[in-house]
Formats: C-alpha cells, structure tokens, sequence
C-alpha cells in the first residue's frame, strides 16, 4: 500500500494471513431464561447448525441437578445445510429452593465439542404430579399399546383445566391418542387439589419401524397459575415374529341327521411364516382334508372339514373347534343338526307313495264289495237268483224291483 503527495511518497506493506477453521458446530437456546414451579417442568428449544464444512452426528448431554431429557437425543447429519432444532425438558423437583439454576447443555462429536447455559428460574407455588404407567412400552410394528397418565394436585393446587397436546416432535410412524373419559373439559380435562386425574393414551405404530422412541406429551394448564409439565412414555417398536392366521367359511353349517356338511378352513402367512401347520379338531364327527398344511412365505393355503353326521344324532347345535399348530390360534364352526326330513315315505317320493296307496285303497273297496255281493247271493230268498228278487204282493202291497248291492 503506498500514498503519493506531490513531494512524498510512502508506502506501508500489509500482510493477510487466510486459513481455514477446522469443521464444528455450534447451537444456543431460545429462550435461555425459563420458569418453572417446583414440581413441574421446564421446556425450550435449541437451534444447531455445522461450521466449515462440519456434518456428522453430534451427541448431546446436559450437567444439571435436575433431570433433563433431550428430544432427539443426537443430532445426525448436522451441517451448514442441514440446520437442526432440539427440544429439551427439565424437570425441577418439589424440594427445590428458590433461584435461578444453570443447566450446562453439551454436544459432542469426536474430538469437536460446544456448550452452551439454559437459566431455569425456580418458584414455589401449587403444581400437579405426573406419572405414566407403564413407563415404557414395547409394540409390535404395525400394532398399537395402552398407557395411563395420572396427574395430582398438590401443594393447594386450585382446581383448573390441564389441556394435552400432541406429542412434541413426535417421532415419524408414531402417533399417540388421549382419551380423558369422565374427566373431560371443553378444554381437556379437570385437575385439583389432592385427587388423581387418570388419562388414557394410546400409541399406533402401525406405521413405525422398529426402534426406540421417546414420546415427550405437553400437559399444561389453561388458566392461570400457568404451570408447564410432561409426560414421557418410552417406546420401542419391535419386529413381529412370524406368524400366521386362520379363518373358516363358512362359519356355521346345517345338516341333517345321516348327511354330512363341509367348511373351508383359510391359512395366511403373515410376517414371512414359512413351514407346516398341523390341524385338528374337538370331535370325531369333523374330518379335515389335508390334516396338515404347507405354507411358503406371503401366502396362502387350505383345508377342507367335513361334518359327517349320523342317522340317529339328535337335532342340536354343537361348536367344532379346529386348533391349527397346537397353538392359540383356532377357528371356530358352528354346526345345527335336524331330524331326517320328510321328503320321501318309506322310500318312495310323497306323490309316488299317495299314488300307490290310492291305488291300494281302490282295489280294496272293490275287493271288500265283491264279498259283500256273495255273501247276500248266498243268503237270498229261495228261488232267488241272488241279483234280482220279486217280493210278495202281500208285504209291499205291490210288485217292485230290489237291487241287491
């Protein structure tokens, strides 16, 4: 660098030393200042981002009396371009004294490592207890699980309407669903003083995979005093051991006494089950064809049963319980048995059968009226051709004609 004046001249060499800063991150909070009552939590969130060409997955950690859980607990893939929120919760015990409290949040990868301060702000004042039983829970993917959340009033604390919100940052798959029952409010459920609210959860993971999962539900109050608490329900999302189903159809049959009545029984893998399945049944009456069935992974076989009834069963209804693999898995078919219809008469169709016995019933007045003539031709008057008779004037005071039958 040099400067001209008509008469002088000087000039000041500077020198500018560029490098380049190693890869790092950094993250701070917003708010730092939070308040919470004795016996209730606090909540904020952190924003992270990675310095000079930083990505990779940094691990976070707090130094706190109080418990404090992170939501996500790591940070992946952390770079300029992939900025990254965290929420933390801090839970401040009843026994807490009054004063600010520092919690010194910490995140690590490999030998790079930031801190920064959170300033919780402790008061003491009526609050509400939470607990959730069970703490964890452990759900087959694609399947569902129950909690119970319970919250206390304490320290005279006025009764008021606690609101539950959705999980925060809950995780991909999962859901969770709250039902207050008898407690509900038009704003979500009632807490007061010295009595347990009860809330039923529950959690989907029918679109989940396997893993953990940490659900963090906000329970705060609508009114004033204003008090901020949690529920946290661990979860871990299991892969569902391999299994299979089955169903009959149909499920109830009707059959005679001397017939005999047939169901469909329908295996499905399910979960990639490969392998046989033996079946049986509860009664002798009940054969199944195949007794034992092949399945190959995402699919399909069957059996078929076959009621056979005998000719001196009693009408009634009876269950048949086919058991497949010995296992709890069954289906069930209900059977109704009837006396023998009356569609044919000592063998022949009813028509046939009034036809004969017509037929028979004919031949028998004729028969029956062929005696009776012989019998009175037997015993006529004398000199009597037995058909034709002529009276004496002297009893019928005139001559006629009678006509034997």
């Amino acid at each position: 660098m040099d400067a001209n004046s008509t008469s002088l001249h000087h000039w000041l060499d500077v020198y500018i030393l560029v490098a380049t800063s190693p890869p790092s991150f950094c993250f701070t909070a917003n708010p730092r200042l939070v308040g919470a009552v004795a016996g209730s939590s606090a909540e904020t969130q952190f924003v992270a981002i990675g310095l000079g060409g930083f990505n990779n997955t940094v691990v976070l950690s707090a130094q706190s009396s109080f418990q404090v859980t992170f939501l996500p607990g790591n940070l992946s893939g952390l770079a300029r371009t992939n900025p990254q929120l965290f929420n933390i919760l801090v839970y401040v015990p009843p026994s807490t004294a009054v004063g600010n409290q520092t919690v010194v949040v910490r995140g690590t990868s490999g030998a790079v490592s930031w801190s920064d301060n959170l300033t919780v702000m402790v008061t003491i004042g009526p609050y509400y207890s939470v607990s959730t039983n069970p703490g964890s829970l452990t759900i087959p993917e694609g399947s569902s699980g129950a909690a119970t959340i319970s919250l206390t009033g304490e320290s005279g604390f006025t009764r008021n309407d606690v609101g539950a919100s959705l999980p925060i940052a809950s995780p991909v798959g999962l859901s969770a669903k709250m039902d207050p029952g008898r407690y509900a409010t038009p704003y979500g459920f009632y807490v007061y003083n010295g009595y347990t609210t009860t809330l039923s959860v529950t959690v989907n993971a029918s679109v989940a995979s396997p893993g953990a999962y940490t659900l963090f539900i906000p329970l705060n109050t609508v009114y004033s005093p204003y008090i901020q608490n949690y529920a946290i329900l661990q979860v871990a999302v299991t892969t569902p051991e391999p299994d299979f189903s089955i169903s009959a159809n149909p499920t109830s049959l009707a059959v005679q006494a001397g017939g005999t009545a047939t169901s469909t029984l329908t295996l499905t893998s399910l979960n990639g089950f490969t392998g046989t399945v033996s079946l049986t049944s509860n009664s002798s009456l009940a054969v199944l064809s195949p007794a034992i069935v092949t399945l190959s992974a995402g699919g399909t076989n069957s059996s078929t049963l076959t009621f056979a009834s005998p000719s001196d069963m009693l009408p009634g209804r009876l269950v048949i319980t086919v058991s497949a693999g010995g296992s709890l898995r069954y289906a069930m078919i209900t059977v109704l048995v009837s006396s023998p219809s009356s569609s044919s008469i000592l063998g022949l169709p009813p028509v046939e059968f009034y036809l004969v016995l017509g037929a028979s019933i004919a031949a028998l007045a004729v028969a029956v009226s062929l005696v009776i003539v012989r019998t009175r031709r037997t015993k006529g008057p004398k000199g009597s051709d037995g058909i034709f008779s002529q009276a004496p004037a002297r009893q019928l005071g005139r001559s006629r004609l009678a006509l034997v039958a």
